[in-house]
């Protein structure tokens, strides 16, 4: 049973002091001793648990202090901690105190640096913060997905072939191996922002590809090893260099942001932004959330400053298994600076020790509505870890979300989507097992913080690949979001494939178009616009054309199907209203009126959806497109001159001609 209102003395937890100095409004309760407030001038920071190493490093021997490092979830290399520095002379203070710059992107410099220096690069004239890199987890055969997803029924409209998909992942460990096999194309570029670590680790990266190749095999493969916030932000480079219009980042990424898009710069919402800025779908895992995160507001009922997350309950237990880390992570919304002061505690629930802590001073100097702390349980038995909120300063009530590693007490499924696929510029992928329609119950769920329906599409997971295995049932095999995610990032190749000349963004809503409605009618927050499937491209001789709209969404969009309505393909989806389709009399064009907000104008197309062109640009309305029978001129109904008329011009769009007067509208031709 838990204890409540516990008091107890502070306590020196697996090597780290916490030395008791109170900071903000009030004193803390008996128990939870804070901190001492870094000593920085101009408001500079040094992250907190970066403070707690500097302090053990003065009383231990250099390779014991790098031992505790790794025990609190600190990233290490070389006998040197991974850091990520911010300000403008930052990469030279790291220079300076002997440490190593490892990368450089958006402003942000990551470098490896001696836990005895810290201290002093944080005190360094230009520079504003030292942290940790941004925590993130992998949101972790021909796969049986292909067949529920319609790739295998594609057939030769589009392989894949003249595409380039971006993996941009953790580790491609055997992915050498996997190209050998074929199970991976032969020319899979591989690059390594993981300092020499690409082909390490447990290989989630390359299941991923090995999805995304089995999808759409004849698309190219960038095998992007990344490690940090700024590792990702180069990866993006290289995509963006390489020619890459799809990216898949089955990773998700902790307290960088509101969790609306609105990260600021070097973060994985502002990558994701810049890719969509360049023309790239950016395909993201969800994430598996759903049981490992609670969210609310700050109850405190006894007023010992700790927050109930049930009533006499002040702890959320998890367990932490023998032999690994488990890592909590505390936001609330008061981005991008915190008004408001919470500490993050790891405690032991057996008897109260505090076993890790984080309490960055949100009150005292300008710093993100964060905290985060890591444990690793070194004994050979699980332990049951309580993760406890304190509130040190602020009166404000804002949301508070907690999200750990293992599998929570107290659990609040919604509002569980983590960055970036929290983002409008990304897709957010859910989780479905591929032998049934049900969402995995850990698969992140929306809303968003700002209200939007997210995930944006779900996709199969607990997948058969050689990285992972087979699959026999829905929790073995490659699970979770992070398999999802590769099975959209295929279909989209294999769509652009088929319609080279397809927009980004028509690409991206052709997802929701042509997906498995799941549950109630509608996109909703558990499986957004349904399980995602391809149409067979290829209509029989004599197709019909006709405009239809997704559900909740006011633009149409043309489809082309059989004279019986079979094999349905969507051929636009620009975001404009597509309406009045023409088929010529080969079969082989299709002309129709797009609207948007600058007007009607007529557009061609080949039938598959491939090289639309716009045909006319008029601030009023061209529409009602009709072919001549020879295909050489296209007939239609324009106000220019402030009343409709007939018009004709070239199938080009050139030598527009109004050939009636007075109001006219409907053009046919005759035969002949």
């Amino acid at each position: 049973m838990k204890r409540h209102g516990r008091l107890f003395a502070a306590i020196a937890a697996v090597g780290i002091a916490l030395i008791g100095i109170g900071v903000g409004s009030a004193a803390p309760p008996a128990g939870l001793t804070r901190a001492a407030t870094p000593t920085l001038a101009d408001g500079r920071l040094l992250d907190d648990r970066l403070r707690q190493l500097v302090d053990v490093s003065s009383s231990r021997t250099p390779g014991s202090t790098i031992i505790e490092a790794r025990h609190s979830g600190l990233a290490v290399k070389a006998g040197k901690v991974r850091v990520v520095v911010s300000g403008a002379a930052a990469a030279a203070a790291v220079a300076a105190s002997g440490g190593t710059v490892e990368a450089v992107a958006d402003g942000l410099v990551q470098a490896l640096v001696d836990p005895t220096a810290l201290g002093a690069l944080a005190e360094s004239s230009g520079v504003s913060a030292v942290r940790p890199p941004a925590s993130f987890r992998a949101a972790a055969v021909t796969g049986e997905g292909v067949a529920t997803t319609g790739a295998a029924q594609f057939g030769s409209a589009g392989t894949g072939a003249g595409t380039t998909v971006a993996v941009i992942d953790l580790s491609f460990a055997g992915y050498s191996a996997a190209i050998a096999a074929g199970e991976l194309p032969s020319d899979s570029a591989p690059i390594d922002h993981c300092g020499g670590s690409l082909a390490s680790g447990n290989g989630h990266g390359t299941a991923v590809a090995e999805i995304i190749h089995d999808v759409a095999p004849g698309a190219r493969l960038l095998l992007i090893c990344i490690d940090t916030e700024v590792t990702l932000a180069q990866g993006l480079d290289d995509a963006i260099a390489r020619g890459a219009t799809i990216v898949n980042h089955s990773v998700q990424w902790y307290n960088t942001s509101r969790g609306d898009g609105s990260g600021g710069a070097g973060s994985p919402d502002a990558t994701v932004a810049r890719a969509r800025a360049n023309g790239i779908v950016w395909v993201n895992a969800a994430g598996n959330a759903a049981r490992t995160h609670w969210s609310g507001t700050f109850v405190d009922a006894n007023g010992n400053g700790r927050l109930d997350f049930a009533p006499g309950d002040e702890g959320n237990g998890m367990t932490a298994k023998a032999g690994a880390t488990v890592c909590a992570r505390l936001k609330w919304d008061e981005w991008p600076v915190a008004t408001s002061d919470y500490d993050l505690y790891l405690e032991r629930s057996s008897d109260g020790t505090v076993l890790a802590s984080s309490t960055t001073p949100q009150a005292t100097v300008r710093a993100a509505p964060a905290e985060s702390a890591c444990w690793t349980n070194t004994d050979p038995t699980d332990v049951t870890v309580d993760a406890v909120i304190k509130r040190v300063a602020g009166t404000a009530l804002p949301r508070l979300d907690l999200f750990d590693d293992a599998q929570l007490q107290y659990q609040v499924a919604a509002q569980s989507i983590v960055e970036p696929a929290s983002s409008p510029n990304a897709v957010a992928v859910g989780a479905v097992c591929w032998s049934g329609t049900e969402i995995e119950p850990y698969s992140s769920r929306g809303p968003t913080i700002d209200g939007r329906i997210k995930p944006d599409i779900v996709g199969p997971d607990a997948v058969s690949t050689t990285t992972f295995g087979a699959s026999t049932s829905c929790s073995n095999g490659f699970t979770g979001t992070s398999a999802s995610a590769p099975f959209i990032a295929g279909l989209l190749a294999l769509r652009r494939s088929a319609q080279s000349g397809i927009s980004s963004s028509a690409l991206e809503a052709s997802l929701a178009l042509d997906a498995v409605d799941l549950g109630a009618a509608g996109k909703d927050t558990t499986t957004g616009a349904g399980l995602a499937w391809l149409p067979i491209p290829s209509p029989t001789p004599g197709q019909i054309a006709f405009a239809v709209a997704a559900v909740g969404s006011s633009d149409r969009d043309i489809v082309v199907a059989s004279p019986t309505g079979g094999h349905p393909v969507r051929v636009t989806g620009s975001g404009s209203d597509d309406t009045d389709p023409a088929i010529d009399a080969t079969g082989t064009r299709l002309a129709y009126t797009g609207t948007t907000v600058v007007g009607a104008n007529i557009y061609r197309t080949m039938i598959s959806g491939s090289s639309p062109t716009q045909l006319t640009s008029n601030p009023g309305a061209d529409i009602e497109p009709a072919w001549s029978p020879d295909g050489t001129k296209i007939a239609f109904a324009s106000e220019r001159g402030g009343d409709f008329g007939i018009w004709v011009m070239k199938s080009d769009g050139t030598g527009q001609t109004r050939v009636t007067t007075g109001t006219a509208r409907d053009p046919s031709w005759s035969t002949d």
